[in-house]
């Protein structure tokens, strides 16, 4: 599910940038800083992936499901011409964001367009947050050879930014973890924040503020049964290998519009590791039916060939 994000301001590559609808309103001259906010602290931490920097924002007071500004510093925003929304997608190192494939296979041959944003959490008043976004064009789309559109195996891609984001400058930007090959998550409760729907279907609201939501990590063999419950009847196999599943509890899911976000799980040093990619699921928020994510750790290796990092 996609929709518009219009901004007044952002930064590009480094460079403050407005679209031409607000050109005369609302930019000052560049001062090739990312930090727009005189009120944006140092950064504290993010010398290694995984951490994060919670920061207060003035005036304002959460509400329930709402994010802390810099809670989730991983999550990417995908964009094409327009601000037009494409996916959500994790930065797993300075240069490089693990997203799911479907949402990005159709520009493989022609992502010039397209554009990576960091750091947001209003998507209806930039001037709300403590810290600026970060923008970055696309040098490379490296969609996984074996992707299935129609099963959905092997649903990873990979986006190369065009200039590597500095993880350690900005306190609300930052890379999660990699999982261990093949690292199971299985009855771990982790968390995935996004702007999409609060529920499915036409009835569902998009979300301004970033929103967060806690679920368990359901082992394959209950998913599978609690799946075979729903439309995909009795005969339906779920790939163990290509997905994992989260989630299953009432009124707590993700929805349309998280598409591509990150499943993150906290490990006992305290830092975070993507789990999960938002993948599909059978509506939203109904008990028993958890939602369905890429696995992470099945892809681990893949990833590492094509970037040469580690991830932790």
């Amino acid at each position: 599910m996609t929709g518009i994000i219009t901004f007044p301001k952002t930064v590009v590559n480094g460079q403050l940038q407005c679209s031409s609808e607000y050109q005369e309103l609302c930019c000052p001259p560049s001062s090739g800083s990312g930090q727009l906010v005189s009120g944006c602290p140092a950064a504290a931490g993010h010398n290694q992936c995984g951490q994060r920097q919670l920061i207060p924002v003035p005036g304002y007071t959460l509400k329930p499901a709402e994010t802390s500004f810099g809670a989730y510093p991983w999550v990417a925003t995908i964009l094409r011409e327009g601000d037009v929304f494409i996916s959500s997608g994790v930065l797993i190192s300075d240069q490089w964001v693990l997203t799911v494939a479907h949402h990005v296979n159709k520009y493989s041959n022609n992502y010039s367009g397209l554009k990576i944003r960091f750091g947001e959490w209003d998507a209806s008043d930039p001037n709300h947050e403590p810290c600026a976004h970060e923008e970055r064009t696309v040098s490379r789309l490296i969609v996984h050879p074996q992707f299935d559109s129609g099963s959905l195996a092997q649903d990873v891609a990979l986006l190369q930014l065009s200039r590597p984001v500095s993880v350690s400058a900005y306190p609300h930007i930052g890379a999660a973890c990699l999982p261990a090959g093949g690292q199971s998550f299985d009855y771990q409760r982790c968390w995935v924040a996004g702007f999409g729907k609060d529920a499915f279907g036409q009835g569902g609201q998009y979300s301004f503020i970033q929103k967060e939501v806690d679920v368990p990590v359901v082992p394959h063999g209950q998913c599978q049964q609690q799946l075979r419950q729903t439309r995909l009847g009795a005969n339906f196999r779920l790939n163990g290998r290509a997905f994992l599943c989260a989630g299953g509890e009432e009124g707590k899911d993700s929805c349309e519009g998280d598409g591509g976000a990150p499943l993150v799980c906290q490990g006992g040093d305290g830092r975070w590791t993507v789990a999960g990619l938002v993948a599909w699921g059978i509506g939203c928020a109904e008990a028993n039916r958890p939602g369905v994510y890429v696995n992470v750790a099945s892809y681990v290796d893949w990833v590492q060939q094509q970037t040469g990092y580690l991830g932790r």
